[in-house]
């Protein structure tokens, strides 16, 4: 039969000829599908929420709705149709309309990603611990692609940050830089975090406790020095040469006839170098 509308009768007829008045239905054939819904609503995509909810509508008037989540069967369902617990991952959420006679549109579809977790950065350049500059410069990086990061130094608030993140003017003694990763779902990871302390003074002056004579015949010299603070390294020098890294005792050979002067600084952790103390002597 041709769609449209159609009507069927009926009359009974006695055996004298007889014929009653017609009983009557009409109904309608329709086979067009409805249109494909519009999907008005979504969630974020990606997003860091386990719950969905879709609104949708029809541009057919009359028609309902059947809805289906991932690869579960379409059921019927409303506007807005919405989705709890839902797990990691991707997800794809479809809506068909239905019209009385039972005809379905093609679906809607709409796909989006749950994102609950994002792994924390890797710090990967870092100022000297203990340092002397005033300024620090940090690199890091994370496994997860495209994320940003937010930096924090010494407590202060988390904010947006690149990577390298420099600072300056920073003051004398212990900092402590946070970063964080941010995936486009909004998730923030654990901080990785660096502590360093800034040093600027120098340390004492050593002492020279052990000298060669003076005036000396001997072409060879021997020096021991040591410092009230603890830890730390010595650079000497000998008649105005470069200084360079020395330990207790410290030993020349082969000097030559005349005036020489030895000289040694004491170097700590930060690289901060005391005045010199010198010990000038005779060779004859």
């Amino acid at each position: 039969m041709s769609q449209g509308s159609h009507t069927f009768s009926v009359e009974a007829q006695d055996s004298a000829g007889n014929q009653s008045s017609a009983a009557s239905f009409t109904w309608t054939i329709n086979t067009t599908a409805p249109p494909t819904p519009t999907i008005t609503s979504t969630p974020a995509n990606p997003t860091n929420q386990t719950s969905a909810s879709f609104s949708f509508s029809d541009s057919q008037t009359g028609v309902s709705f059947l809805c289906q989540l991932d690869s579960s069967a379409f059921t019927a369902c409303s506007s807005p149709a919405t989705y709890s617990g839902l797990s990691q991952g991707s997800h794809t959420f479809s809506v068909k309309a239905r019209d009385a006679a039972g005809n379905q549109s093609a679906a809607a579809s709409f796909t989006w990603t749950v994102d609950t977790t994002v792994p924390p950065p890797t710090i990967t350049s870092t100022p000297a611990n203990p340092t002397n500059q005033n300024s620090a410069t940090f690199s890091f990086t994370d496994t997860e692609a495209g994320v940003s990061f937010l930096c924090q130094l010494d407590g202060g608030a988390f904010s947006a940050c690149p990577s390298p993140q420099s600072y300056s003017g920073l003051s004398l003694g212990n900092h402590t830089f946070s970063v964080k990763a941010q995936d486009a779902a909004g998730n923030q990871s654990g901080a990785a975090s660096f502590s360093w302390t800034i040093d600027t003074t120098p340390p004492p002056t050593p002492s020279i406790t052990s000298t060669p004579s003076n005036p000396t015949k001997q072409t060879r010299a021997s020096f021991k020095f040591s410092d009230t603070e603890t830890g730390v390294g010595f650079l000497c020098q000998l008649d105005g040469s470069a200084f360079s890294a020395c330990s207790s005792p410290h030993s020349y050979s082969g000097l030559s006839l005349g005036n020489h002067t030895f000289s040694v600084k004491a170097q700590d952790a930060a690289g901060n170098q005391s005045g010199a103390a010198s010990f000038t002597w005779t060779v004859m």
